[in-house]
């Protein structure tokens, strides 16, 4: 005779299957929080890389002398773009990997100053041939020049984008590229052969010229070696130690000189013990 199996009874070796809940109610004491809310994130980055801007505008007599300027390649030379400040107190180095260059010229006319061209241009070249003129950087190869009147159309834009290699094409990841910020304050390069972004606008027939000049860089930068003196704990320590000297040496100052014992006048206590004689013993 063959039992019938009830419906409430499983098959021996058969796992009962549930139905999988939201994943907020996973098996936890109350509502699990990280189940579907991310709150772990990795550490600081141990270099920072972005591109930021650097631009300048001015008003050029181009009669007195023409306009020049440079952009390194491979230092700052005090032009230091958006940001970079802020990063050099949190990382020691930084590398410039290359600098999109933009040159706006418009030249100004009015009833002294209409019938005269300029001429502009930018190129690769070493920093101590920074001041050739426009015709001269002409003639580098990978350059940009442009010629315009007062007249009519008189504003001229170049744009061109320098990587930071070297004369073979090669990039250069040397120590001796990188930057701290002393380095990148200073004006002039270590090496006077290190290539930059000469710039140079000039009047061409010599007569009163008178230009509105932008300048704009957008340096590509690798920030790296983060600072030792981002420990708030040193800093406190530091804070405290600063405190503690200046008021000691407040002190130091504030507080009157020892003045000697009281001199020993005639009514003294010293004076009447003098005069007394001492007791005999019996």
């Amino acid at each position: 005779m063959v039992q019938k199996r009830s419906k409430n009874r499983r098959a021996p070796g058969r796992k009962i299957k549930h139905g999988r809940g939201p994943p907020a109610q996973m098996a936890s004491y109350g509502f699990s929080q990280r189940a579907h809310v991310f709150n772990r994130y990795p550490l600081f980055p141990r270099q920072l890389q972005f591109s930021s801007n650097w631009n300048r505008t001015i008003e050029v007599d181009l009669s007195a002398g023409q306009f020049q300027w440079g952009i390194g390649l491979f230092d700052y030379l005090g032009y230091i773009p958006e940001y970079a400040l802020e990063c050099y107190q949190l990382y020691r180095y930084s590398r410039i990997t290359g600098v999109d260059v933009t040159l706006t010229v418009v030249g100004e006319s009015d009833e002294a100053n209409q019938n005269f061209a300029y001429e502009a241009a930018m190129a690769k070249i070493p920093f101590n041939q920074i001041g050739l003129s426009p015709s001269a950087l002409k003639l580098v190869r990978g350059s940009r020049y442009s010629l315009n009147p007062t007249s009519g159309m008189n504003k001229t834009t170049l744009k061109e984008s320098f990587g930071s290699f070297d004369e073979l094409g090669n990039p250069v990841f040397d120590r001796q590229f990188w930057q701290n910020i002393i380095e990148a304050s200073a004006v002039t390069p270590a090496d006077l052969d290190r290539p930059v972004v000469g710039i140079a606008v000039r009047v061409v027939n010599g007569n009163r010229g008178i230009v509105s000049v932008n300048v704009s860089a957008t340096y590509h930068m690798q920030f790296f070696e983060l600072e030792w003196n981002r420990i708030p704990e040193l800093e406190l320590r530091r804070a405290e130690k600063y405190e503690r000297c200046l008021e000691k040496s407040v002190l130091e100052v504030r507080q009157p000189p020892r003045t000697l014992a009281r001199p020993q006048s005639e009514n003294s206590e010293f004076a009447d013990m003098s005069d007394k004689q001492v007791p005999r013993r019996r």
